[in-house]
């Protein structure tokens, strides 16, 4: 009988039986109370075999085998655990809810139950060894299948048990059959040989990271490994073709067709059993287990494979055949150099601008070449960095000559020592490809050539200045600027810092401005480039520069207090000792722009070293330090102005009442317009200073000036303005000023507000 007979007979028994079975549940449902009892007298232990037997169909055989299930009848092949599970755990704790002699008067006939001739007998094997047998028939009737009427051979009771019987037995061969290939552990795979579209083998290191089995000595990316091992891992058939190919041919799996073959190598078994007095320590190694893996053509969006070509042929989805054997080049670790980026200790370094040898000293990159002393930190991480994460686009295997990619004159090599071992690793520079977009590189001791973009290339090959600290000068803290030269294309200045204020002392004395001078201060005090760009002769184009700017600074150092240290002998000497003179010292700092970029230096250095600087701080170095204010005279405590310019003669005088117009009494003047008027000199400050002496009148324009203004206090002395002629190409304007020495530049704004029109005063 086939099974979809048997599942129709049932359906038809369940039927007829139906009004049977609900007038025999009215009649029993007294025992729903009772307590739940075994079906079988000895309770089964861990169940290690079972037996289907259907009424009449194929006897299957499933035997454990550690945690998972074999078939071993009909086929031997895997079983589904989770299938042959649910049967053993329901044999091993089956209990009923119902029991009644079918022959009784309150019992259902064998006809009815479906054990008149027993739907499947199940039999299970514990671990003991007994068996335990039981007759399934029909579901109960309204029970949605949830109860089962069985019986022990043997027995005269028909039990009522609460278990769906039906859908555990009701199956073909095909769904107890576990569609598992290979079940292998990820972690105990030591290799696997790809035969294919490319031939290559990927072995698994030492240190548990993959490369590939010569001929080709490079690494694999480990992550893109792991993909792969996934694939076999635990690989799962569509289905099962046949059991037994006598034709492998028909699958296109004989040797000639097959389209794939891959070798699984898993690690040798450890022996983890201690050594006794009758064993022997050491015993023979086992050869390794290996699965061979072979899938024939894409048929449509299906493959066939088989495994260790015997057992069964089964069937795949069409894309395993593309998973399972990704190209070499995909499979490759891209990495150029094996290196982690924190276990560099020291760089020796071939650039096209010289050598650089650089060394970690706790924590701290020093350089030993081309200078010695501190090196840049940031920029040797970041060079270290790209080393380790330089990455190629793809690699020129077999290499018989360096010079076909320019490597036997190199254009830099970098060698980097690792920490801990006397492990170098090493990258060769070759040159560019026709198109300039990519450049040859070969790493120490590997046998291709990787090909990689050309500007990542670019970022190692720096000029070695780069590498020097840019830190072109920082003062203790106890080192105080007390004295300042100047030295500027315009002149020099020299300022003087007493009781905490600084002082202009030439080339004239007067107020500075604290601000600026401050900020100067701290430029001398740190002087820190942005990179450093020469040193040495190639500092030359700098230094030699006109237009540069020069800091002296003379500094004071106190000495510490003298500790003083209580005496048990008698006095010999002085009562104390004098205090130590303060320690002097000349600082220098210079500045030039070339090109709008700012470049600073220390001068005095005995090799140069020039850095590129911040515009900011250049514009430190060269912002005004003289006080720029010139008048600071409140508009109340002005008596009189005058404002003569071309024609035109203006004076106002205040009275008590408001202000006149000297030259014609009977012109009103609105107050609050000559009030507006002389708020330009409260406060009134220039731009800049163009002479710090008395200025050539007519180099200045100040012979033919632009608008003279005489302002008069209320106390003191007047004090005249003159404004002169035009700053170079600006509507600015030079001026002087009566007590003030010099010539000023005022800006345009300021200007156009003196030379003002009396209808502008008027009422």
């Amino acid at each position: 009988m086939k099974p979809k007979t048997l599942v129709t007979l049932i359906a038809l028994l369940a039927v007829f039986s139906a009004y049977v079975v609900v007038r025999h549940i009215g009649k029993t449902r007294k025992t729903d109370g009772e307590p739940t009892k075994n079906v079988f007298a000895d309770k089964p232990d861990e169940i290690t075999r079972i037996t289907v037997q259907p009424a009449d169909g194929v006897k299957m055989v499933f035997a454990k085998r550690g945690d998972d299930w074999d078939i071993v009848e009909p086929v031997q092949a895997k079983a589904d655990k989770w299938e042959v599970n649910s049967i053993a755990n329901a044999m091993k704790d089956l209990t009923w809810t119902r029991k009644f002699d079918p022959s009784g008067e309150d019992g259902l006939p064998d006809a009815t139950t479906g054990l008149a001739g027993p739907l499947w007998t199940v039999t299970a094997v514990d671990k003991k060894g007994k068996s335990h047998v039981l007759q399934v028939g029909l579901a109960e009737a309204l029970s949605n299948n949830a109860r089962t009427y069985v019986r022990p051979p043997g027995d005269a009771n028909t039990y009522v048990v609460g278990v769906d019987f039906l859908s555990k037995l009701k199956k073909g061969l095909s769904d107890f059959r576990s569609k598992n290939i290979l079940d292998l552990d990820r972690d105990k795979i030591a290799s696997v040989r790809v035969r294919g579209r490319e031939n290559y083998t990927v072995v698994r290191r030492e240190d548990d990271k993959w490369g590939f089995a010569p001929p080709i000595s490079a690494r694999a990316d480990k992550d893109k490994v792991n993909d792969l091992l996934g694939n076999f891992t635990y690989l799962n058939a569509e289905r099962f073709v046949t059991d037994a190919a006598t034709d492998l041919a028909a699958f296109g799996l004989d040797e000639a067709a097959r389209q794939l073959v891959v070798s699984i190598t898993l690690k040798p078994e450890k022996d983890d059993q201690p050594a006794t007095a009758s064993a022997p320590t050491t015993k023979p190694a086992e050869p390794p287990k290996v699965y061979a893996l072979a899938l024939s053509a894409k048929r449509g969006d299906k493959v066939y494979g088989i495994l260790n070509d015997k057992g069964a042929v089964f069937e795949l989805k069409a894309s395993k055949l593309d998973d399972m054997q990704p190209k070499l080049n995909d499979l490759r670790d891209k990495t150029v150099l094996e290196l982690k980026a924190d276990d560099v200790v020291a760089l020796d370094m071939s650039l096209p601008g010289g050598r650089v040898e650089l060394k970690k000293v706790d924590d701290t990159w020093e350089m030993a070449a081309p200078l010695k002393g501190k090196a840049n930190a940031s920029v040797v991480k970041d060079l270290v960095e790209k080393l380790a994460k330089l990455k190629a686009d793809g690699f020129a295997e077999a290499v018989t000559s360096a010079d076909v990619y320019g490597l036997a004159s190199a254009a830099g090599a970098i060698t980097a020592h690792l920490k801990g071992t006397d492990q170098t690793v090493g990258l060769r520079i070759g040159k560019s490809t026709a198109s300039g977009e990519m450049t040859f590189v070969q790493a120490a001791q590997a046998t291709s050539v990787a090909v990689v973009p050309s500007g990542a290339v670019k970022e190692l090959l720096g000029p070695p200045a780069g590498y020097i600290d840019p830190q072109l000068q920082k003062l203790p803290f106890e080192e105080k600027v007390t004295r300042l030269e100047v030295r500027r294309p315009s002149g020099t200045l020299k300022l003087q810092r007493e009781d905490g204020e600084w002082r202009l002392t030439s080339p004239l004395k007067a107020k500075v401005k604290t601000f600026n001078v401050d900020d100067l201060v701290n430029v001398v005090r740190e002087l820190k480039a942005e990179k450093v760009v020469a040193f040495g002769p190639g500092a030359d184009k700098y230094v030699k520069a006109a237009g540069a700017v020069a800091v002296i600074a003379q500094t004071l150092t106190e000495p510490p207090e003298p500790v003083s240290q209580p005496s048990t002998q008698p006095a010999s000497g002085p009562a104390s000792r004098p205090k130590p003179e303060p320690k002097k010292a000349t600082r220098r700092i210079n500045a030039v722009k070339l090109d709008d970029k700012a470049y600073g230096w220390v001068e005095g250095a005995k090799t140069p070293v020039v850095g590129q600087i911040e515009d900011s701080v250049y514009k430190k170095l060269v912002a005004p330090l003289r006080d720029l204010k010139l008048l600071d005279l409140k508009p109340d405590d002005v008596k009189s102005v005058a404002i003569r310019y071309d024609s035109t003669d203006i004076e106002l005088i205040r009275e008590a009442d408001g202000w006149r117009y000297k030259a014609d009494p009977y012109v009103k003047i609105d107050a609050d317009k000559v009030k507006t008027y002389l708020e330009t000199f409260d406060g009134l400050e220039a731009d800049k200073w163009a002479a710090h002496s008395a200025p050539d009148a007519k180099k200045f324009g100040l012979d033919k000036p632009m608008v003279t203004v005489v302002v008069a206090p209320k106390k003191g002395e007047a004090v005249t303005i003159v404004v002169g002629g035009k700053v170079g190409d600006t509507d600015d304007r030079y001026a002087t000023i009566t007590g003030v020495a010099g010539a000023a530049v005022l800006p345009s704004s300021k200007c156009d507000k003196l030379k003002t029109e009396l209808k502008g005063l008027k009422k």
